[in-house]
């Protein structure tokens, strides 16, 4: 390397910085000024370096507290040193006590609402009539683009009334705004609290303040009517230790409000949501509730009150669990017509002119996920019979249990603070409890190479306790053995090994009663577990977009980035961008 490309290299930034031992205190550092060479930048160059900056400093809502007690909740960024809000109040770093981007200041509270959600009745037409596609919807962030909002429902000119009732988590002064392309109404106990028709894309319309007691419940109807072009239907609220985020299924009980589309469901967060139609095609007054499964013989009763056993339809809808990555094959036992749609494709359907006749079909599913699933049949005079049941190379032929059925569906949304509550993304789980997302690019039995924040930057396998090759399911992670090191496979299985490192997407791993062996880190592995994790204190956390959770020892603040003392790494830089937790432990 000549002499003018090892300066250049040297002048290079580096992820991992110079840092200030300064254990457990929140710092403000500033970079000198390079004011010869950014007047020497091209016009265009400085446009560019100029926009990337507003992008990464662009304020998000938030709510942050100080170490003085103040409390604020408003549009945040940060900037050399200090977190803004509402461009008004300056807070340093130094007066930091916590910062939640769109949630809870305390992101690991058990104090959770009992709620499911919201029932959303779906209309082929945009005047809020008719016969609807019922649905429990976890919360209302959708952002469908030019998708079909529902199955079988057009893209444009459709509606859509969401009811339940909203939990208040604490008293005090509660605001909720909306964006609704074309336009909606918000109804909170009865009144309108936010309306706006022909809203321009992204043009949110904010309601009046309300003050609400802890743990009351307010009755919620959210009208939603979309003509044309993109759509998109999102409801949030602001208020006491809350920033303006979406309302979260937690805090919303679904109650039908319609008076022809009743609906009893309680708090039942198992079974299958089924809406039974008055008519054999699925038209008519409707009835929601949740089944705990599909196991019905109505030959000699009807299924509900006013809904005769000869002359009815009903849907059932939600999700379903695989325990295993193998083969499902999944039973309809109906003598009247009835289809079936596993992850939006239609498996099996039956005609109407066999008596009990048992049709089977099989589809591979991936252990550890949920399913979509959506089953219909109509009885026109028959004996209305409908069970369904499933098998495997590891399950015995049985009705689905309740276990496995959920009635709703996590909202799909296209917002880049994703929920990571259900999986934990690919990465590395440290020894002292530091959790760094990344896809592993390479690794040996002494170190693993990660894509995204530490991307270039080798970690000692002496400092990790498991790496994660595909996202894993809480409810995988919970057969991972203590005290053991080895591979949880996708199907489910532990086996004991010791690993040896990666080899394109090939893990090594060796044991005694097998030896070497590989294995498909893209199929067959989930995790690596070379040994049991020991978190220690820290003083501060940091969590980012990506899933990632750093325990620090200290944090500096750099123009608009913050360095993250993490023991076991060193300095980190984490762009404000990717922020979406910070606090200090007292």
């Amino acid at each position: 390397m000549d002499s003018r490309k090892k300066a250049q290299k040297a002048q290079e930034p580096r992820i991992f910085a110079p840092f200030a031992p300064s254990c457990g205190q929140f710092e403000s550092v500033t970079k000198s000024s390079h004011s010869k060479v950014v007047a020497a930048l091209p016009r265009c160059v400085l446009f560019l370096a100029f926009s990337l900056f507003t992008l990464c400093a662009a304020a998000r809502p938030a709510l942050l507290q100080t170490l003085d007690g103040r409390t604020f909740n408003g549009d945040v960024q940060f900037t050399n040193g200090a977190f803004t809000v509402d461009t008004t109040n300056a807070v340093p770093l130094t007066n930091l006590l916590r910062l939640s981007f769109g949630g809870d200041l305390n992101p690991s509270s058990s104090a959770r609402g009992g709620g499911n959600g919201l029932l959303g009745f779906y209309f082929a037409n945009t005047n809020l009539s008719g016969d609807p596609w019922v649905r429990l919807d976890e919360n209302i962030n959708f952002d469908w683009g030019l998708d079909e909002p529902v199955p079988e429902l057009p893209k444009d000119q459709f509606s859509v009334i969401w009811t339940g009732e909203l939990e208040v988590p604490a008293a005090g002064g509660y605001t909720c705004s909306f964006i609704a392309e074309d336009g909606g109404r918000l109804l909170l106990d009865g009144k309108v609290v936010a309306e706006g028709w022909h809203r321009q894309p992204g043009e949110g319309v904010t309601g009046s303040a309300l003050t609400l007691h802890a743990g009351q419940r307010v009755p919620l109807r959210f009208e939603y009517v979309h003509s044309s072009g993109p759509a998109r239907a999102q409801l949030f609220w602001q208020g006491p230790n809350t920033a303006r985020s979406p309302i979260p299924k937690d805090r919303l009980h679904a109650r039908s409000a319609l008076t022809n589309h009743t609906a009893t469901l309680g708090t039942s967060t198992s079974g299958l949501l089924a809406t039974y139609y008055q008519k054999p095609d699925f038209t008519g007054p409707s009835w929601t509730r949740i089944d705990p499964s599909v196991d019905f013989d109505w030959s000699s009763i009807d299924p509900l009150p006013g809904y005769v056993r000869g002359n009815f339809s009903v849907r059932w809808s939600g999700q379903f669990l695989a325990d295993n990555t193998e083969v499902y094959t999944f039973y309809v036992l109906a003598d009247e017509p009835a289809r079936l749609w596993i992850d939006g494709k239609l498996l099996l359907a039956i005609g109407g002119d066999n008596f009990f006749f048992e049709r089977r079909e099989s589809t591979a599913l991936v252990g550890g996920e949920r399913h979509d699933i959506r089953l219909e049949t109509a009885s026109k005079g028959g004996n209305a019979v409908a069970k369904l049941a499933w098998s495997s190379p590891s399950t015995p032929k049985a009705p689905v249990p309740v276990t496995h059925l959920f009635p709703s569906r996590p909202t799909p949304t296209r917002d880049p603070l994703i929920d990571l509550s259900d999986k934990t993304p690919p990465g590395v789980l440290l020894r002292n409890g530091t959790f760094i997302a990344g896809t592993v690019e390479s690794a040996t039995d002494n170190s693993v190479r990660l894509g995204g924040l530490l991307k270039g930057t080798p970690v000692s396998t002496v400092n990790i306790a498991r790496i994660l090759f595909q996202p894993l399911a809480k409810k995988l992670e919970e057969r991972i053995r203590p005290g053991r090191a080895g591979l949880l496979l996708s199907q489910g299985d532990f086996i004991d090994a010791e690993f040896r490192g990666v080899d394109g997407s090939q893990v090594r791993a060796g044991s005694v009663l097998f030896g070497m062996r590989t294995y498909d880190a893209k199929k067959d592995v989930l995790a690596a577990i070379l040994r049991q994790p020991a978190p220690g204190s820290s003083d501060c956390e940091v969590r980012l977009k990506d899933g990632s959770v750093l325990y620090a020892s200290a944090i500096t603040g750099e123009a608009d980035a913050l360095l993250v003392r993490e023991p076991t790494l060193g300095p980190i830089k984490v762009p404000s961008s990717e922020l979406t937790f910070v606090a200090r432990r007292q």
